[in-house]
């Protein structure tokens, strides 16, 4: 543990009169886990650090900002058991300056192969978020992943920007999403261009958009392999055509 976050937790103990034994009563830590994570010996979970936060009666991202140092390793990696979840409850809480903290911290990093493998964790933690439903949660992350990958044309730049479109769509910022989405189409997975072209024509016929409506619901008609997306295809073209 660095000795920032580790002088933190030591003043808590202190003024709140608590010894190791006592704090393990609290934070329902083992005795020995609580030593071994004092003395430097385990690294401290962000599991293991809300609950002795928990145990101090404090709020949950009291020690978050001196926890973004655990999650890089000396090489400048991230810590993926550490990183990922730490990311994820940020995003998720709206715990926006530990969060940037983070962000900044990484995008900090010179070497593109620790980079974008760094990035690939956020990616990650993105993909949790949407599928989760924190879909608004995960827009900042498919953000950085779109502005700071090294490599733009990769599949998780692709994807990103897909998400983008999907979360914006029902603003003003649907007809650029759109354009930048589209210009990524060829490093998506099959799947994710058949989503894209779904979601476009979905879009222009919300609008009744009827020529562009036509145009993309004929695009999924070629792009898709699943029934559901063909049929909705010809549904679309139908619709264009009353």
């Amino acid at each position: 543990m660095n000795s920032k976050l580790l002088n933190k937790i030591l003043r808590q103990m202190q003024e709140n009169n608590l010894n190791k034994t006592m704090l393990s009563k609290k934070s329902g830590l083992h005795l020995s886990e609580i030593s071994r994570i004092l003395n430097s010996k385990q690294s401290l979970s962000l599991h293991n650090l809300d609950s002795l936060t928990k145990a101090f009666e404090l709020v949950e991202d009291t020690f978050y900002m001196y926890y973004v140092a655990e999650c890089f390793l000396e090489n400048g990696f991230l810590n993926k058991r550490r990183s990922e979840p730490f990311l994820y409850t940020c995003a998720a809480k709206g715990f926006e300056e530990p969060l940037q903290q983070l962000l900044d911290t990484l995008l900090e990093e010179r070497s593109k192969p620790i980079l974008t493998k760094n990035l690939d964790h956020v990616f990650t933690v993105a993909e949790a978020l949407f599928k989760d439903g924190k879909e608004k949660e995960s827009l900042c992350l498919y953000e950085i992943i779109i502005e700071s990958m090294p490599n733009h044309f990769s599949e998780q730049v692709a994807i990103s920007y897909f998400r983008k479109f999907y979360l914006v769509r029902g603003t003003e910022e649907k007809e650029q999403a759109i354009t930048l989405a589209l210009k990524h189409l060829p490093y998506m997975p099959h799947d994710f261009q058949i989503l894209t072209y779904k979601w476009i024509t979905q879009v222009y016929y919300e609008n009744n958009q009827w020529d562009k409506t036509m145009y993309y619901a004929k695009k999924l008609e070629l792009t898709a392999r699943e029934v559901y997306y063909y049929g909705r295809a010809l549904a679309y073209q139908g619709f264009a055509l009353i």
